[in-house]
């Protein structure tokens, strides 16, 4: 019955099968190597007379999976070419003999490369869990077993909720391991595993510079042996870290055995390598050594969005070595034992801001990685913004119409303008126009332009908007608000591209990109008849939402911080009070962020000093008000609870003057709970 059990688990995690073409029979591949053959002994029994005992093998590896033939006796054939080791992708045929089987990967359709690399190791180790837990027959060692493959589970659903933050925690987890150890030979250990582990390398090396001439030598490496790293076969992987060491400059490449960089320390034929990453260990102005990572069978293992992250690691394995090394001589001199661990003291803390700055930096690398283009002028680091940021990546360098929908003050001209000044026509003019704003009879005249004597009060030739923006963009704000009959001489205009000003006889073509926006819903004004379907269809072919600001709150202490500077000419911004910042995040904001900008100007011309509560309109203190009296008491509970946990951690902080660790035993809680508490809350290190 158990052995029933921990079966049908394992069929939920497989994410490969091989489908037999002909039978349409589907196994799955549970295991890290799958063995297929002729024998019954094997993993996948092949009945084909012409098939071996033990014909070819299925393997998991760190970005996917490959197939090894064993040598058999009529080969291994891959897409009808014979293939001795090979990776698979999703579609790959696999023939046995006659016999052909469809490799199948699930998880390929949704993640790849580390990504999946890391999935697939969270699906092996809840594998293990399991099979633990259904083996263990007491109450309690079930109940610990159980409790264990929740937290598992927990750890997977992370994974693939955020993969880059579960990475960062893993990271930080490291860090925290690493400054807890002080044995220089097991912390040089570690700190390999830890990267090794973290970027999926097949293999690395750790080089350290010794002596007066600070010559490389090799302390600790993983899948290399270290006698054999002594011989000429590696010399390339030795001069690489040893040039990254004493220049301090580092080294990533995708395609080693191609690239100059690596060619110039010798023959890549003989280490058969594919991708290299090599990042030096500095400590100050001070080179300690570098670390050495390589594949030798699969291409871009590594990538210029690790490098952030490997110069991070490196950094702080630096400094983790450097305690290390203060440790053993604080041990050797016990008469200097006092001066040497207030020295410590003074590293670890160093070591935590930096870590702390580390994130940030991190997290604001990885993000930007993600984005193809730059939106610094839209103020905003929120999920919502960042799925806002990705689909204007996707719409910027086309040429389709694009719909920008959104409340009156939510950003939709700075959406416009972002997608303008960043795409292909950033040169060229960028026009924009709310139709609201135009006086019925002028809104031909002033789209279209007119001539001369075309009608009274023509005195001399006008260019429209159109011919304004030649090349460019066109952004028609409030669209909706457009009179029917200009409606459908604009379709007219977007169908033949060409446009005839009042009064012309002729029509002239034109060159430009259209940008339309409104706060109405367009299909709806479509069915109430107040808007052409025609005109819809033609510039509605991507629609782009912009969040309100009551969808995004956590945005608020930003773009608060950035009007407080913008409305200050000469010196420091003025200091905002914790509570007066809490009542800005729980207003609604109907007008968004134009109507928070003028709360900000208007609480920093009327305050004397601090902005407090009493600085904001009676407007937003009576809305948040009227809010309180609409939440049930589970919800009163937790906002009372937040604002005492945020003053209790900013008092604490101010009377420690910034000092996390004593304000964390002031508090009577860890340093890693401040920390989260600290992230959660948005309270800064040095609260005003």
């Amino acid at each position: 019955m158990e052995t029933g059990r921990v079966y049908r688990c394992k069929l939920c995690f497989a994410v490969a099968y091989l489908t037999f073409v002909e039978t349409k029979t589907r196994v799955p591949i549970e295991k890290p190597a799958v063995v297929l053959g002729r024998s019954d002994e094997v993993d996948v029994t092949v009945t084909d007379r012409k098939a071996s005992a033990s014909h070819c093998r299925i393997e998991r590896t760190s970005s996917g999976y490959r197939v090894c033939d064993l040598e058999s006796a009529n080969g291994t054939w891959l897409n009808g070419s014979r293939v001795r080791r090979h990776a698979l992708k999703a579609g790959d045929v696999i023939s046995v003999g006659t016999t052909d089987l469809r490799f199948e990967d699930e998880l390929a359709r949704r993640v790849t490369g580390k990504k999946r690399q890391r999935i697939e190791k969270s699906y092996q180790d809840l594998e293990r869990a399991l099979e633990a837990f259904l083996r263990v027959a007491g109450h309690d060692e079930r109940e610990v077993a159980a409790q264990r493959l929740k937290d598992k589970a927990r750890s997977i659903a992370a994974s693939l909720i955020d993969p880059e933050v579960a990475r960062l925690r893993k990271l930080v987890a490291w860090i925290r391991r690493l400054t807890n150890e002080h044995d220089i030979k097991r912390l040089l250990a570690l700190m390999l595993d830890s990267v090794v582990e973290l970027t999926g390398a097949e293999r690395g090396f750790l080089m350290l510079l010794e002596g007066a001439k600070a010559e490389g030598r090799v302390r600790v490496a993983r899948n290399f042996d270290l006698d054999a790293l002594r011989k000429p076969t590696y010399k390339v992987a030795r001069g690489i870290a040893l040039e990254v060491a004493h220049d301090g400059q580092p080294v990533v490449s995708t395609n080693a055995d191609e690239d100059p960089r690596i060619r110039l320390h010798g023959d890549t034929g003989a280490l058969n390598l594919r991708s290299v990453a090599c990042v030096p260990i500095r400590m100050g102005q001070a080179h300690l050594g570098a670390l050495y990572l390589d594949n030798r069978f699969e291409r871009a293992v590594f990538s210029s969005e690790d490098l952030p992250f490997l110069l991070s690691f490196a950094d702080q394995a630096a400094i983790a070595l450097r305690n290390a090394q203060l440790h053993e001589e604080a041990a050797a001199a016990k008469g200097e034992a006092d001066n040497l661990n207030r020295i410590l003291r003074g590293r670890v803390e160093q070591q935590e801001a930096e870590l702390n700055e580390v994130k940030t930096l991190y997290a604001r690398a990885s993000a930007e990685a993600r984005t193809k283009y730059s939106y610094k002028n839209i103020v905003g680091e929120s999920p919502v913004m960042r799925e806002l940021f990705f689909l204007l990546d996707r719409v910027t360098d086309s040429t389709v119409p694009v719909f920008l929908f959104g409340e009156s003050g939510s950003g939709k001209e700075l959406a416009a303008r972002a997608i303008h000044f960043n795409g292909p026509r950033k040169h060229e003019p960028f026009v924009s126009e709310n139709c609201a704003a135009i006086p019925e009879p002028l809104f031909e005249s002033e789209l279209f332009g007119h001539k001369k004597g075309s009608f009274t009060g023509a005195v001399a030739d006008k260019k429209g908007l159109f011919q304004l923006a030649e090349k460019g963009t066109l952004f028609l704000d409030e669209i909706a608000e457009m009179p029917l009959p200009l409606q459908s001489k604009l379709l007219r205009v977007l169908q033949e591209r060409e446009v005839r000003p009042v009064g012309a006889k002729h029509a002239a073509p034109i060159d430009v990109r259209i940008v339309t926006a409104s706060n109405k819903n367009l299909a709806e004004q479509v069915r109430r008849g107040a808007f052409r379907e025609d005109l819809y269809h033609r510039i509605h072919v991507i629609e782009v939402t912009i969040p309100p600001l009551r969808r995004r709150p956590e945005d608020v202490p930003l773009l608060v911080d950035f009007f407080l500077r913008r409305a200050t000419d000469n010196g420091s911004p003025k200091p905002i009070d914790a509570a007066a910042l809490t009542l800005l995040q729980r207003y609604d904001w109907p007008g968004n962020v134009r109507e928070l900008e003028n709360e900000i100007l208007r609480a920093v011309t009327l305050s004397e000093g601090r902005i407090t509560v009493g600085s904001f309109s009676e407007s937003v203190r009576s809305g948040v008000a009227a809010r309180r009296r609409g939440w049930t008491l589970k919800e009163a509970v937790r906002s009372a609870t937040r604002e005492v946990e945020r003053d209790l951690i900013v008092a604490a902080l101010r009377t420690e003057k910034g000092n996390k660790s004593a304000a964390a035993r002031r508090l009577g809680v860890s340093r890693p709970t401040l920390d989260a508490k600290m992230e959660q809350l948005k309270i800064p290190r040095y609260p005003a």
